[in-house]
């Protein structure tokens, strides 16, 4: 006799209910999207000890009547697909059938539902119906979910402190509420309120419920198109970040999680975002249902792309696009002529001829203070540039536009310098010589460990050429076989462009103001330094007002 065996069906289901049913938070998702696909405007969801002990999800959706009420407890049964070619067109959220039969296979399930004509209510144990009874209800659905994981100790035991389970069931609710406008979220735990937001019209509204209305300032819409593939959305301002990843992704409206996402995102951001920070992104992408398998996993969780390149690209310039407004509607507002007419002032003190005169002052320029600092009034309050962190971004792009057509202009010096290196200096430039020669620098071995330095990039010209190639080759050490080829490139032309920038303490002339401030205006990702520092920050007169306790 043969050592391979047919599983038991009951072991069977169980494997199978494990891979969809992962913890409490799996339980709310597959109910929510449930009680969304059967067109509920208003979703209550309560829980006890964070979902661990009970989870009840109610809605007022279309409801069952009594034969949907039992059949949707059968492995595979579902009202969304009925052939292959439904696979390829699917617009619900649901479509497999394994949700319900999941749930009920590791925990007691009681249903309540009613279509406005009949209600039910079927209890359900293991997987197994217990009873079945008809009933008067209001029409919609309620399903209340016990003892998950009775059955499977080891599941159980693995389960998280009510505090961790409840946060991942609030970002399944929180998911689903950015993409269900019209529906009203409230979700209750151990008797508690933590969660509501009424029907919105608008994704900004939303947020606005959750974060409050300051988290819009953080934040620049997202709008883009190419061809028959769009996203929409909301995403941080360049510099503006979170210390960990708050990011939702939605795909036809379906909420997905995927390294596509994360990896397009990252290189968007690559030099607009400080390290250890990460971008605030709420995007949702359009695309025909054929260029799109969402039956990839039994989660739902995770889809495949037909041309996951072109995906990325989209994302990215999307973007960007949105970068580029910003750039342009802030250096459009700087160069408005503004006028300045002060209030009159209230004040034990006399100010006569001051306060009661209408005083108007023109500022048709940059002022610098500091030494550090380009400032101006706009129509919204105070701009202030960093100058160090403008003329950084603005050589970075220069440089990297450079090396993108392979003709970075080069200085050839008067008098050649001199490098003697260590043996790891020296295979550094070895191994990199092309990549320093794209960059400007033209290197000449001239005996063991020495280098004769022929040229440097014309852009940093004024710089002491020894010191600049030093701190190459550092950074080049630094990285050594860290980095892919792009990314390291990336990393020494910040190097570059922060050492050949202006610095805090350089004072600079109106000529010299003035063609910063040009060169910003052309440039349209001049809105951080390539680290992720911002380049300019604008004091609203809404703030100004109120440190002066004038609100």
């Amino acid at each position: 006799m043969g050592s391979i065996r047919r599983l038991p069906e009951e072991v069977v289901k169980l494997i199978a209910a494990g891979e969809v049913i992962i913890g409490p938070f799996s339980v709310v998702k597959e109910l929510v999207e449930n009680s969304l696909d059967a067109g509920a405007r208003n979703i209550y969801i309560k829980l006890k000890d964070g979902g661990k002990k009970e989870i009840t999800v109610k809605d007022d959706g279309c409801g069952m009547d009594r034969e949907d009420a039992v059949l949707a407890w059968e492995r595979y049964s579902t009202s969304k697909i009925f052939t292959t070619q439904d696979l390829l067109k699917i617009s619900s959220l649901g479509f497999r059938g394994e949700a319900l039969p999941s749930i009920a296979q590791v925990a007691l399930v009681t249903l309540t539902t009613s279509n406005g004509e009949e209600g039910t209510k079927v209890k359900l144990k293991g997987g197994k119906i217990l009873s079945i009874e008809e009933i008067s209800v209001p029409k919609g659905t309620q399903i209340k979910v016990e003892e998950i994981f009775y059955n499977a100790p080891v599941r159980k035991k693995s389960l998280r402190s009510a505090g961790r389970e409840l946060r991942d069931i609030l970002e399944v609710v929180m998911a689903y509420s950015f993409v269900s406008l019209s529906t009203s979220f409230r979700v209750e735990n151990d008797g508690e309120e933590v969660f509501f937001t009424p029907p919105r019209s608008t994704l900004i509204e939303r947020l606005e419920d959750i974060w409050g209305s300051e988290f819009r300032k953080s934040l620049i819409p997202l709008e883009f198109k190419m061809g028959d593939i769009s996203i929409e959305g909301w995403v941080s301002r360049p510099g503006e970040g979170k210390s960990y990843p708050l990011q939702f992704f939605f795909v036809n409206g379906r909420w997905v999680k995927g390294k596509i996402f994360k990896k397009a995102i990252m290189e968007a951001y690559s030099s607009f975002m400080g390290k250890g920070y990460f971008p605030m992104v709420f995007l949702f992408l359009t695309l025909p249902t054929q260029e799109v398998d969402v039956n990839i996993h039994p989660s739902k969780e995770e889809v495949k792309f037909k041309d996951e390149g072109k995906i990325m690209r989209i994302i990215e310039n999307g973007i960007r696009n949105s970068f580029h407004k910003l750039q342009d509607e802030i250096s459009r507002k700087g160069e408005e002529k503004l006028t300045l007419t002060p209030s009159p002032i209230q004040s034990s003190f006399s100010f006569k001829g001051v306060a009661e005169k209408k005083v108007e002052y023109v500022v048709d320029e940059f002022t610098q203070v500091k030494k550090a600092y380009l400032i101006r009034e706009i129509e919204e309050g105070i701009l202030i540039i960093d100058q160090h962190a403008l003329h950084e971004r603005i050589l970075f792009e220069k440089l990297k536009y450079g090396i993108s057509k392979r003709r970075v202009e080069k200085k050839n010096l008067l008098f050649p310098v001199t490098l003697e290196l260590s043996p790891v200096e020296e295979k550094i430039i070895e191994e990199h010589s092309l990549m320093l020669k794209e960059l400007g620098f033209e290197l000449e071995k001239f005996g063991r460990h020495t280098f004769i330095l022929r040229s440097m990039p014309q852009l940093l010209g004024n710089e002491d050429p020894l010191l600049l190639i030093a701190e190459v080759v550092g950074k080049l050490k630094d990285s050594f076989r860290k980095l892919e080829v792009q990314e390291l490139m990336e990393e020494v032309l910040k190097t570059l462009a922060c050492r050949g920038a202006i610095k805090f303490g350089d004072r600079l002339s109106s000529q010299e103001m003035e063609r910063l401030i040009q060169a910003w205006r052309e440039e349209k990702e001049a809105i951080t330094c390539p680290h992720g520092r911002p380049v300019f920050v604008l004091i609203s007169w809404e703030e100004i007002e109120k440190r002066f306790q004038r609100r």
